[in-house]
């Protein structure tokens, strides 16, 4: 995968396709994770176009700081910071349901609730609807 903004967004969409085929295997967990990853890339694009960044080095620069990173709440702490949108209830209700996202999970084993696992993919899926329309 490469470095950059359009590479960021494809790959977002991609995890995102990932996520849907592995909750039609039942395997929630996976999907899960792929979905939190799609956020995490859709967050790094977004920072990358919110900051005129061609590449995540670039950005790095620009902000000073490492973000090779995999966290959702610093992440969006850097992009909601930028934004003049001010944050809505459904934005604070679906991304109350996404920060849980853990890169850990990639580890688990537990297969999770499929309504659990659901909900958290309808809420990705709204965060990154927000996101790309507010980038």
């Amino acid at each position: 995968m490469g470095n950059g903004r359009t590479d960021m967004n494809k790959a977002s969409v991609h995890r995102r396709s990932d996520a849907e085929v592995l909750f039609k295997k039942q395997r929630f967990r996976g999907a899960m994770y792929m979905a939190g990853y799609a956020v995490e890339c859709k967050l790094k694009a977004a920072l990358m176009f919110a900051h005129h960044a061609i590449t995540l080095e670039e950005l790095e620069a620009k902000l000073g700081s490492d973000l090779k990173i995999h966290s959702l709440e610093r992440l969006a702490s850097r992009f909601l910071g930028r934004t003049r949108v001010p944050p809505s209830v459904e934005l604070k209700k679906n991304w109350g349901i996404v920060r849980a996202w853990s890169v850990a999970w990639r580890y688990d084993r537990e297969l999770d609730d499929p309504d659990v696992a659901a909900q958290f993919l309808r809420s990705v899926d709204w965060v990154l609807r927000w996101l790309e329309n507010n980038a």
